[in-house]
């Protein structure tokens, strides 16, 4: 079953694009230590902002979840790793791989993390 949200573009979750924008609009708010005064545009803001980080969290959490996971693992956090380093580093990634805004989120995010933090 699909949830449908104004942020999600199908079933299988959102493309790099849409992934890229909502990142960054979080990474804009955290550096400028608050929303802008216009009502709509904060509300647009935390919106993308909070999308985001649910989205890393989600792929993280679900493929924790996983069967595979106790298996194979793509990357190993450190325990001081906290979800707003982690959109960061999605979006340097995909900064430095804009061929890949095409794929799915959670691909990109799992590639992202796993080249930031590989296992030992």
């Amino acid at each position: 079953m699909c949830v449908l949200l104004f942020f999600v573009q199908n079933c299988y979750g959102m493309d790099g694009n849409t992934l890229y924008q909502l990142c960054k609009t979080s990474i804009d708010v955290m550096d400028n230590n608050g929303y802008p005064t216009d009502y709509y545009t904060a509300n647009v803001q935390e919106s993308s902002a909070g999308a985001c980080v649910g989205y890393i969290a989600g792929v993280n959490d679900g493929y924790e979840l996983t069967p595979i996971s106790r298996t194979l693992k793509p990357y190993c956090l450190e325990d001081n790793v906290n979800y707003n380093q982690e959109l960061r580093i999605v979006v340097k990634y995909l900064n430095d791989n804009p061929q890949l805004l095409n794929l799915n989120g959670n691909v990109i995010i799992l590639d992202a993390l796993s080249n930031a933090f590989p296992c030992k």
